[in-house]
């Protein structure tokens, strides 16, 4: 039903009907009012955990439906969460750091005493899973201990081990991915997605909690709330959930992230709104308490077992803890050898990129990143970032001409709504054959062109417990008339049947002109934006430079999704080597008012 197949004419089928709740009936001794019942309710729920209701599909609510308190006791049993709690500590033990933000914040819980805190961790401080190192002459592992997210998911198991509440969201649905019951800020809260260019300016974003008074009974309920990527949440939405939540009256409240990192995105915004659109701007910021996670767990993996390396060996891990400075001198602005252009107040500098492979030809970019041609075994886990939309299309439709399986072409259904024009004259001009040359960012274009082991990111949350969410990367199977079927790239890798799906855009002709397009939610992702990219692992990247960066955090997110300097490399201008004739200089933009 989540995809589009037609469950309410199923339930009308006797035999169909008779199937479905088939296991239940014996489950039940063969009561069968009682077995549709249930029934009901595990559709509902299942409904409930993408945020969908039985009413939108025009299907009747179960007589005794559990609410989401009730829902949440039964899933988060305690004896399980602290099971779980006991295996994270014995097999990923805290650091000092860690242990202190543990420690803090348990008391907290324990107290039920209101805390809020700011936990600051950059790239390389850490995180659960081993690194290891082939550009040495033999394989040198490194264990990376443990960052934010098991620390978040440690806090967690521990809330509830204790048989108290915890909640946690992320700003996006790819990040909330990164836990097993996260769910994105906007739909934990009950915020609506609003078209930036539909907001009115003059009116403060709020949540829609007292139309969802279950979800507001489980959220008053709760102890602990973590929130993730926390600095690219819109200072709007924390100040509306802080004012529904009666300030977070007795409540831990642990928000994670990494100000050097991209802020909220404001569309057409400059850097003043930039700024403002985040939390630091909030005058909710000042009650909250920083702790850092400073200890750069790549530097202290690289300083073991230096008596056993080569000469060769020495140099690259010496190159790659220069690498591990210049990636916090670029995220922090202060590059010593920096050239600012701080007098158009746009934030921007140049700066030196050592250590880096560098090329002028997209020829040479493609045998970097691609190597092997067109081969889904070594492409799933790379990728080509640019700064705009246009070059991303560009890479795109070349890394698919290298791609031998036939193109098929899938087109959109394309109809006007919501028009203004009580005499037809509009309506009458842009007929379907004109509506299909538009396209809007975050959308399907009206002919999308892809082939049987294409790379794409999904455009839209599908299915978020499958962890099929907006920006998972998958690799296309099997393309049909009525869906295509995909299989994600993650760490959990599963296979998805996608179907068409709507999508609504604004025409540029004033906000009552809309457009409704029916098409797959697909986008090739050889190349991807720098936005895209942030919360992405990659193990080989090529940044296309030629078009500079132009906002805060798009140069340290580009250059920190790979773990190794030899795994990224630069595309630039002929006109990027101003000093030296081997060391490009490429554009930054920091905003010092961002960081901490």
């Amino acid at each position: 039903m989540l995809k589009g197949y037609p469950t309410i004419n199923a339930l009308k089928d006797p035999e169909i009907k008779s199937a479905l709740i088939e296991d239940i009936l014996v489950n039940n001794g063969h009561r069968l009012e009682l077995a549709y019942q249930e029934l009901l309710t595990l559709l509902s729920e299942r409904l409930q955990d993408q945020g969908k209701s039985m009413s939108m599909y025009g299907l009747p609510e179960p007589a005794q439906l559990r609410t989401e308190l009730e829902r949440y006791q039964i899933y988060h049993d305690v004896e399980s969460e602290m099971r779980e709690y006991t295996e994270l500590v014995s097999t990923i033990p805290n650091n000092e750091q860690q242990q202190e933000i543990f420690d803090m914040v348990a008391r907290h819980i324990q107290e039920e005493t209101r805390v809020f805190l700011f936990v600051d961790g950059k790239g390389g401080t850490g995180c659960s899973l081993c690194f290891t190192n082939n550009y040495c002459s033999f394989t040198l592992t490194i264990l990376i201990l443990i960052g934010k997210t098991t620390l978040a998911k440690k806090l967690m198991a521990y809330t509830r081990g204790h048989g108290k509440i915890a909640l946690g969201s992320a700003s996006t649905a790819l990040a909330a991915t990164l836990y097993k019951d996260f769910e994105t800020t906007h739909s934990l809260f009950k915020f609506p997605v609003v078209e930036e260019q539909d907001k009115d300016p003059n009116l403060p974003t709020e949540c829609l909690l007292s139309r969802h008074p279950q979800r507001l009974e489980l959220l008053r309920a709760t102890t602990l709330f973590v929130f993730d990527e926390f600095p690219s949440l819109d200072r709007e939405v924390f100040e509306g959930i802080y004012k529904e939540m009666k300030q977070f009256q007795n409540k831990v409240v642990v928000c994670l992230g990494d100000f050097r990192q991209l802020p909220p995105v404001i569309e057409g915004g400059d850097r003043a709104a930039t700024v403002n659109a985040s939390i630091k701007s909030s005058p909710l910021w000042n009650f909250f308490r920083i702790m850092r996670l400073n200890l750069n767990m790549r530097l202290l993996g690289l300083n073991t077992r230096q008596d056993q390396l080569s000469d060769d060996d020495a140099q690259d891990l010496e190159n790659q803890k220069n690498f591990a400075q210049i990636l916090d001198h670029i995220g922090n602005g202060t590059h010593p050898q920096s050239v600012d252009d701080e007098f158009d107040g746009t934030g921007a500098q140049i700066i030196p990129m050592s250590f880096v492979k560098c090329f002028q030809t997209e020829e040479e970019g493609i045998n970097f990143i691609y190597p092997n041609g067109h081969n889904p075994v070594y492409m799933h886990n790379r990728a080509i970032l640019a700064a705009t939309n246009k070059m991303v299309d560009e890479w795109n439709t070349k890394i698919q001409d290298m791609n031998p399986a036939p193109l098929l072409s899938l087109y959109s259904v394309d109809k006007l709504c919501e028009v203004d024009d009580p005499h037809n004259t509009l309506r009458s001009m842009l007929s379907e054959e004109v509506l299909n040359n538009f396209n809007h960012s975050g959308n399907p274009p009206h002919k999308l062109n892809l082939k049987i082991n294409d790379i794409c990111i999904v455009l839209r949350n599908l299915n978020k417990k499958a962890g099929l969410t907006n920006n998972t990367r998958v690799i296309i199977i099997h393309i049909s008339r009525f869906v295509i079927k995909v299989r994600t790239l993650n760490q959990s890798s599963s296979i998805h049947l996608i179907p068409r799906i709507h999508f609504k855009f604004r025409l540029p002709f004033g906000q009552s002109y809309q457009l409704s397009r029916k098409q797959f939610p697909l986008r090739l992702a050889y190349c991807i934006s720098i936005n895209k990219s942030q919360g992405q692992e990659l193990s080989k990247v090529l940044c296309d430079f030629r078009v500079s960066p132009f906002t805060h955090g798009h140069t340290y997110v580009s250059a920190t999704r790979v773990r190794h300097h030899n795994d990224l490399a630069y595309i630039v201008d002929p006109n990027s080597f101003p000093f030296e004739p081997d060391v490009p200089y490429i554009n930054n933009v920091v905003y010092p008012e961002l960081l901490l």
